[in-house]
């Protein structure tokens, strides 16, 4: 419980924080799903590493499995950037998704043991990884005060997934509270800007 408060207000203060950063996220970015960010948006961020969430990005909340055209898109960001070079950066990098994500891509990988975003703890591991400077990496997140925060405060590139993959039929509860969530964190965005 404390580890979840103090998570809570580490985002609220780092988020008001560099609240005209994640303005400027919110304001510039279109209403985009994981499958309609192309290699060639990545590569013009300046990225030569990727970093992906799990929930909202490749699955609905709770799912492990990624669709086939989820696996399609993937193979061919693979293709492009080497498996080397992306990783799944997720809240709940949880055993079952490492095990199947080991039989689909194998040389993918997940980053645990790390502080959750938005601490930028994550960005930073993959770095050393990826043997990389932060701001060669680019992270695809469906969350402004999670992954975009960790990206302004480590000093990445950000691809805000505004259309998260969703299935209210898998898992309504958690659907609906991340969908709320999503739409609070817009709403803290906008009324920070003018404090």
């Amino acid at each position: 419980m404390l580890e979840i408060l103090g998570r809570a207000y580490f985002t609220i203060a780092k988020g008001f924080g560099k609240r005209k950063s994640l303005n400027l996220i919110l304001s510039c970015s279109s209403d985009l799903a994981t499958t309609a960010v192309t290699s060639d948006a990545m590569s013009r961020t300046g990225a030569s590493v990727i970093a992906l969430d799990y929930n909202g990005v490749l699955v609905p909340h709770g799912a492990n499995e990624l669709s086939p055209a989820l696996i399609s898109w993937l193979m061919h960001i693979v293709s492009v950037f080497g498996d080397k070079n992306v990783f799944i950066l997720s809240n709940k990098p949880k055993t079952s998704r490492c095990a199947y994500f080991r039989t689909v891509f194998p040389n993918i990988r997940f980053v645990t043991g790390v502080r959750k975003k938005p601490y930028p703890d994550g960005l930073v591991a993959i770095k050393n990884m990826a043997n990389c400077r932060l701001p060669d990496m680019v992270l695809l997140d469906d969350r402004l005060l999670t992954g975009g925060l960790a990206t302004c405060l480590a000093g990445t590139k950000f691809i805000y997934i505004k259309k998260p993959l969703v299935s209210l039929a898998h898992n309504f509860i958690a659907e609906i509270f991340f969908i709320a969530l999503r739409s609070l964190e817009r709403v803290f965005v906008r009324i920070a800007r003018y404090c």
